[in-house]
């Protein structure tokens, strides 16, 4: 499996990394007050500063909802942070710790999805291996090596509002 593209709501479009970032502060909330919010306020995100070569993550685990809640809630503030620095805090963790098990982001990213579809904190959620690259990484001409692809994170489609205007019909002119 590998990470998508990008995400999608309605009209909007999301990037992975502001994708991660929107889940993260959403399950925050829902860990401090029980409940998910009605909105969150998206911040400036990167993509993670580097890939490790080995990014499948693991293969056979599962956590509860609440332990993932838990988990965004101490990265949340980290990743609201746009404060300029020459390493951000508002950078996509390439992996982080979850109840003692390293996922990867793709993992956590899909983890906090599943968990906002259905905030039980009982609930068992099972991880798969997921790929941090997504097809994405490779539609764009690079020079740097793969580790340092953590920017197609910040990749999604530009939103096309066309006007649209009567079709002129070629017997009428």
């Amino acid at each position: 499996m590998e990470a998508p593209n990008y995400a999608q709501a309605g009209g909007d479009y999301f990037s992975l990394a502001e994708s991660f970032q929107l889940l993260a502060q959403a399950l925050a909330s829902a860990d401090r007050s029980g409940s998910l919010p009605k909105q969150v306020k998206l911040t400036r995100m990167y993509g993670p500063l580097e890939i490790p070569e080995t990014n499948m993550g693991l293969t056979v685990a599962s956590f509860t909802v609440a332990e993932v809640m838990h988990a965004a809630a101490q990265l949340a503030p980290q990743l609201a942070n746009d404060a300029w620095k020459v390493v951000p805090d508002n950078a996509v963790p390439a992996s982080l710790q979850l109840s003692g098990k390293t996922v990867n982001a793709a993992q956590f990213l899909r983890l906090m999805a599943q968990a906002c579809l259905d905030p039980t904190p009982d609930k068992i959620l099972k991880i798969n291996a997921v790929q941090m690259f997504s097809a994405a990484t490779f539609m764009y001409p690079k020079n740097t090596s793969m580790p340092e692809q953590g920017s197609g994170w910040t990749f999604k489609p530009a939103p096309l509002r066309l006007e649209t205007t009567p079709a002129h019909s070629a017997a009428g002119q």
